[in-house]
């Protein structure tokens, strides 16, 4: 056997016997309170369920079969109080400012008392750090929608007592981003020997991959993963499977020759020899690797495979140092974050004291409501049982009565041979079945009330005001504190779970995120010989916020949120708080303002306070400022006396150009007279041409005349001379 499938069979081990441990510790019961969520009455008590409801099991079971799901009332009432939106994160820096004694140790001149503290030599770039991981780290939650896998994490945390999520790189609208993912905690396991989740040596993801999916993504070829069967991804025990959400027993063939489960494992103290037998070959590894054997390693352990799949054998007999240790090291090293050294965030509300597991908050209440899903049904039977009508009636009126009764008029006539009866009743009696015992009521409201107690459901968070009036209105303030003193811690709980899931964040974008240009707008410009010069935000994010030192990236800035953010607003109790103060700081906040002018912004603060608690918009009612109003009044007047001065030379200015305005006028008037009489001369003119036109147009009709009448004459006189000529003879022609 070599070395790398001995280090696979020691995981198998270790698997094996970590989920034994979980199931011992937390499964079992965590399984059954998710299975009184959503599961029916026949799937929790019939015949073919766990061995852990068959005691509930009555005969062939009720007629019908109903539930009182008060488990899921629970979920319904406490998962929108926990969780409600995305909070608000707050990053401020990590590092205390310096005392003023020692900032004057260091100056050698005190700070007197009243003067203001001078700045401080590391305050800048904590602050402008803050302010970039704040501003980038409230943009993330929207880009992967961290609401519904919060949401998701936290109905498995109030139903089975601890809800995960895994912090993960993902492609984002600007590059990779960090992301916090849910999955459920049915796929973790935690060192068996491990008190807490901080002090465990290591944790193991089980995951559920396709078979070309995963070999793609640890970079080997899928003929490497064929011969890997689901046969022997069953090894680990029929048990380890049972009930678990990440690995389906009734799967369709076709899914199980693509589909695979695998583990990755998160260990802080090697690869594997610190758990190994001294006679296994696991051990060799320390004399292949050296020190990389014990350093914080990753691995992804397929069942059936004789090599880590991130570590093949072909790793292995090149041996470049660099190229293992790559492969081995964890995708972001959460190992040395000393507050949470693991890539996921957990939120426990019950944890427990003596191992790493959690106890559901509903695991006292489920006896109980499994009492009350059974009195349902009995009850529900008995009624269906008692308020039938059973009719014993003598053999010659059975007929008439049957059919009377079936035909279901108003009004019927029965004819009766009376016979030997001599009464009615003794041929005709109705049984009566024996009334319910009213203490089944009384029980069962007993019942609920004790799984409301158990649970934290008081009356108040249901809507009820108890059994007894409150007779002022402090007795129900306390009444309110007591009821959300659970709640409340659930919600503090959740809270900080929040600001977990933003370190994770934090940490991972410090490492891996380089300046999101694109995100702040700018352009990457490059010089002529090749350098890129960032916009101003991007060097400063370059320059404050990425660091290759992961313990940097952990210690340098505290990450919380702001209070309530998270949750939904309480407007009742919102407005019965602001109108409190109202009643306490309005009228001296008024009459200081009436006064001497000061006290407007403590109102206004208070306005703003109240149209918060009405979702109103007051800007109206709130107080100017007196300094403020004073300046504007004063640039008010010499806006106006600047107008009115710039009006005066604007009618200086509008005189002057009337009256050029009129001397051109006159101008226009005397052109337009000469334009007139020169147009009146051309009329004329024009007047004169046409009659000498009309006299030469005459003159040439009348030669025209004299022409043709010339001609007339030549043409008589031509024509007087051809009759007036001799005609020669026939003799002289010859």
């Amino acid at each position: 056997m070599s070395e790398l499938q001995a280090v696979v069979q020691l995981w198998e081990t270790l698997i094996s016997r970590d989920r034994e441990d979980k199931e011992e510790k937390f499964a079992r019961t965590a399984r059954r309170a998710w299975d009184f969520i959503g599961k029916g009455y026949m799937d929790l008590y019939g015949p073919t369920v766990h061995e852990d409801y068959q005691p509930f099991v009555n005969g062939g079971g009720p007629y019908f079969k109903a539930r009182l799901n008060k488990s899921q009332q629970f979920l319904d009432i406490y998962l929108p109080h926990i969780h409600f939106r995305e909070p608000q994160r707050v990053i401020t820096p990590s590092r205390p400012e310096l005392p003023p004694e020692l900032l004057a140790a260091i100056t050698g001149q005190p700070v007197p008392q009243g003067v203001p503290m001078p700045e401080q030599p590391q305050h800048t770039p904590d602050t402008v750090r803050a302010w970039l991981m704040q501003w980038y780290l409230n943009y993330l939650p929207g880009e992967y929608n961290l609401r519904l896998e919060a949401a998701l994490a936290c109905q498995e945390a109030l139903v089975k007592g601890r809800g995960v999520v895994w912090l993960e790189m993902t492609d984002g609208a600007y590059g990779s981003v960090p992301g916090s993912f849910y999955d459920s905690v049915d796929g973790l396991l935690i060192d068996k020997e491990a008190r807490t989740m901080r002090t465990a040596d290591y944790i193991i993801r089980q995951r559920r991959a396709n078979r070309e999916s995963l070999a793609a993504s640890m970079r080997l070829s899928p003929e490497r993963l064929e011969n890997v069967s689901q046969v022997d991804a069953n090894s680990l025990s029929s048990q380890d499977t049972e009930g678990d959400d990440c690995y389906t027993r009734n799967q369709v063939e076709d899914d199980k020759r693509t589909m695979v489960t695998y583990y990755e494992v998160f260990s802080r103290h090697g690869i594997g020899p610190r758990y190994a037998r001294d006679d296994s070959e696991a051990l060799r590894l320390r004399d292949l690797l050296g020190d990389l054997a014990d350093r914080p390693t990753w691995l992804v352990i397929l069942p059936g495979a004789g090599f880590p799949l991130n570590l093949p054998q072909e790793a292995m007999d090149i041996g470049d140092r660099a190229d293992i240790e790559r492969r081995l090291s964890w995708p972001i090293p959460f190992h040395e974050d000393p507050v949470n050294p693991w890539p996921c965030t957990i939120l426990d509300f019950q944890p427990h004291t003596k191992d790493a597991w959690a106890k559901s908050p509903l695991e006292a209440g489920l006896p109980l409501q499994v009492f009350l899903d059974q009195c349902y049904s009995f009850l529900m039977d008995r009624i269906a049982a008692t308020s039938r009508n059973l009719i014993i009636v003598s053999d010659t009126m059975a007929e008439s009565l049957r059919k009377a009764i079936a035909e279901g008029v108003d009004q019927s006539v029965i004819p009766v041979d009376m016979g030997e009866y001599k009464r009615l009743e003794d041929m005709v009696k109705i049984l009566d079945f024996p009334q319910v015992n009213k203490d089944i009521y009384t029980l069962i409201q007993m019942v609920q009330r004790e799984f409301e107690m158990i649970t934290g459901m008081d009356p108040l968070l249901l809507g009820n005001m108890g059994n007894t009036q409150a007779r002022s209105a402090s007795e129900m303030q306390i009444r309110d504190s007591r009821a959300s003193t659970r709640p409340d811690d659930y919600k503090e709980k959740t809270a900080e779970w929040h600001s977990q899931i933003g370190r994770k964040e934090g940490f991972a974008t410090r490492l891996l995120v380089p300046p999101p240009v694109e995100l702040f707008r700018e352009t990457v410009e490059t010089t002529p010989d090749g350098t890129e010069i960032y916009g101003p935000l991007s060097q400063m994010w370059a320059v404050l916020v990425n660091t290759d030192d992961p313990r940097e990236a952990a210690a340098e800035l505290a990450y919380t949120i702001e209070a309530g953010s998270g949750q939904k607003k309480d407007k009742q109790k919102q407005l019965s708080d602001v109108n409190q103060i109202g009643q306490t700081l309005v009228q001296p906040l008024l009459a200081m303002f009436q006064q001497s002018g000061i006290g407007w912004q403590q109102y206004n603060a208070y306005v703003r306070l109240l149209g918060e608690a009405t979702d109103q918009r007051l800007d109206d009612m709130m107080l100017p400022d007196p300094q403020a109003q004073q300046q504007q009044q004063s640039e008010q007047q010499q806006q106006m006396q600047q107008q009115a001065e710039q009006a005066q030379m604007q009618s200086e200015q509008i005189k002057l150009a009337l009256e050029a305005a009129k001397a051109e006028t006159e101008k226009v008037k005397i052109f337009m007279e000469q334009v007139k009489i020169e147009m009146e001369k051309q009329k004329l003119e024009t007047a004169e041409a046409k009659i000498e036109t009309e006299r030469l147009k005459a003159e040439t009709e009348r030669a025209k005349a004299e022409t043709e009448r010339a001609k007339a004459v030549t043409e008589r006189a031509k024509a007087k001379t051809a009759r007036e000529a001799p005609k020669p003879t026939k003799g002289s022609a010859a």
